[in-house]
C-alpha cells in the first residue's frame, strides 16, 4: 500500500507538470510530448514509443458518463501466437569511405551517382553498355559484360579499366601556358638573337632588350601569382609535380630554367589552397637536386660564377653595367658610370698587373613572387641559394604534417657536407641550407 501511494503521488506530480506544459502551449488536450517534457524537467528519462501524429479516436463508455476509452481493435490471440517472429535487426555498425579525393568525388556505391549518369540510367539502363563514355566513367568493361565474364578475379580481386582523369579545357590551357612560360626563360632572357643576321652584325639596343625581357618577366609574374593565389588548381597538382621532376633532370645544365622552376615550386608551397602533402616525395628531391648537385649549369656558367671573363658565344650574351644599361659582351668593355672611367683590356704591357676582372652579380634570390625588371645572368650559386631558402620554407610548411621531416632533411644535408667525394659547390649548397 505504501508503494502504491508513493507511485500515485509521483504520477500526480508528473501529470500536474505535464498539464502546466499543456497550458503554456495553449492547448486543452494533454499529449505524450507534455509527459516527456515533464519527465525531462524532473531529470528523468522520457518515455519512447508513444508519440503519435494524429489524435486517438475516443469513445464514451456506455452507462458511465464522463469516461472515455480508445477504440482499440480486438486481436485474436491464437492468430498472434501462430505468426512468425519478425527478423532480427542488424546491430549498429560504422564504415568509412572516401567522400572526395583532392576535390574529386570518386564513383563508389557510397557516394551519389553524378547527375549525368543518373539521368542516363533512369532514361535507359541499357544505354550504359551502348555508350562507351558512360561505361568508362562507371568502370564497366563492356567487352567482358558482352561476353558474360565477371569483373571479379582470383581471390575476390576486382579488376577495372583505368579511369580517365578529366580536366576542364580552362585547366588544360592554363597548364600548357604556364609550363611554356616557365621553360621559355632560356629564350626570352638570354637568347636575344635577331633571326637571320650573322653574329658579327648583331646590335642590341637597351630599349629592345629590356622590353623583351620585361614582357617575359611579366608573363612569369602572372603565372607565379596565379599558382600561389588561385583556389581551383588542385586537380593540376599531379601534373605540376611530374613537370617539375621531369624538367629538373632535362634542364640540369640550364641555370635559368632551374631558377624559374624553383620559383614555380616556391609558388606552389606559398598557396594556402593546394594540398602538397601527397606530392612531397616528388617535389622535395627536385629541390634537393638543385641544392646539392655536383654540377649545375654549363662550364661557361661555372666560369662566370667564379668571376672569370665570359667566353664569347654565338648567342651574344648580354651583361648589365652599373648604370643599368644593357650592352653586348663582344665589346669587351666594362663601363663604370659612377666615375665615368672606361678601362679596356690590354696585353701590350705585361710588366704591370692587369686590372681585376669585374663580374656581374645576379640579384640575391628571395622567396617572393617578384621579378626584377632588368635582365641578369643566373649562376648556379643563385640556384643553390634560392633552393636553400625554399627548403627552409618547406620545413615550416610541413612541420605539422611530418614531424620527422626536419630531422631527416638535416641528416641528408650533413651527410652531403661530410662527403669528401662531392664538389665544393655541393658543400656550399648544403652549408647554405643548414644555415637557412
Amino acid at each position: 500500500k505504501a508503494l502504491s501511494d508513493h507511485a500515485e503521488l509521483e504520477l500526480r506530480k508528473i501529470i500536474e507538470d505535464a498539464a502546466r506544459f499543456m497550458r503554456i502551449s495553449k492547448r486543452t488536450v494533454l499529449k505524450p510530448s507534455d509527459i516527456n517534457f515533464a519527465l525531462q524537467s524532473r531529470g528523468e528519462q522520457p518515455v519512447f514509443g508513444y508519440e503519435f501524429s494524429t489524435p486517438h479516436a475516443l469513445q464514451r463508455v456506455p452507462g458511465v458518463p464522463g469516461i472515455y476509452k480508445e477504440d482499440d481493435e480486438e486481436i485474436d490471440l491464437s492468430t498472434l501466437i501462430n505468426e512468425p517472429f519478425p527478423p532480427i535487426p542488424h546491430p549498429p555498425s560504422f564504415t568509412a569511405h572516401w567522400l572526395a579525393i583532392d576535390g574529386v568525388q570518386p564513383l563508389i556505391p557510397q557516394n551519389p551517382i553524378p547527375s549525368k549518369l543518373l539521368e542516363a540510367i533512369q532514361r535507359d539502363p541499357s544505354s550504359i553498355l551502348s555508350d562507351p563514355s558512360l561505361a568508362h566513367e562507371l568502370g564497366i568493361d563492356t567487352a567482358q559484360v558482352g561476353q558474360g565474364q565477371s569483373h571479379v578475379y582470383g581471390n575476390g580481386i576486382e579488376i577495372k579499366p583505368p579511369i580517365k582523369h578529366d580536366l576542364s579545357q580552362e585547366l588544360q590551357l592554363f597548364y600548357e601556358k604556364a609550363t611554356q612560360f616557365i621553360l621559355d626563360v632560356k629564350d626570352s632572357l638570354f637568347e636575344n638573337r635577331i633571326e637571320g643576321e650573322p653574329q658579327q652584325q648583331q646590335n642590341f639596343t637597351s630599349s629592345q632588350a629590356v622590353s623583351n625581357i620585361t614582357d617575359a618577366q611579366h608573363r612569369l609574374e602572372s603565372v607565379y601569382q596565379s599558382i600561389s593565389g588561385d583556389p581551383g588548381l588542385q586537380q593540376l597538382m599531379p601534373y605540376f609535380s611530374q613537370f617539375v621532376a621531369t624538367e629538373i633532370i632535362r634542364n640540369i645544365h640550364n641555370c635559368a630554367v632551374l631558377y624559374s622552376i624553383m620559383r614555380f615550386v616556391s609558388a606552389i608551397f606559398s598557396s594556402p589552397y593546394l594540398n602538397v602533402d601527397p606530392y612531397c616525395h616528388i617535389l622535395i628531391p627536385a629541390v634537393l637536386t638543385c641544392t646539392l648537385s655536383n654540377e649545375l649549369g654549363t662550364l661557361e656558367d661555372r666560369e662566370y660564377a667564379k668571376g672569370g671573363v665570359l667566353a664569347q658565344n654565338d648567342l651574344g650574351s648580354i651583361i648589365v653595367s652599373t648604370s643599368g644599361k644593357v650592352e653586348s659582351s663582344s665589346s669587351k668593355r666594362i663601363t663604370q658610370s659612377s666615375s665615368g672611367i672606361s678601362s679596356k683590356t690590354s696585353t701590350s704591357n705585361a710588366s704591370y698587373p692587369q686590372q681585376p676582372k669585374q663580374r656581374q652579380v645576379a640579384p640575391q634570390p628571395q622567396i617572393t613572387n617578384s621579378t626584377p625588371e632588368r635582365a641578369f645572368r643566373v649562376t648556379h650559386f643563385d640556384v643553390r641559394r634560392f633552393s636553400a631558402l625554399l627548403l627552409s620554407k618547406i620545413c615550416r610548411r610541413l612541420a605539422i604534417s611530418f614531424s620527422t621531416f626536419e630531422m631527416r632533411l638535416a641528416n641528408t644535408l650533413v651527410l652531403s657536407l661530410l662527403d669528401p667525394t662531392r664538389t665544393l659547390a655541393s658543400h656550399y649548397g648544403a652549408t647554405v641550407s643548414l644555415v637557412a
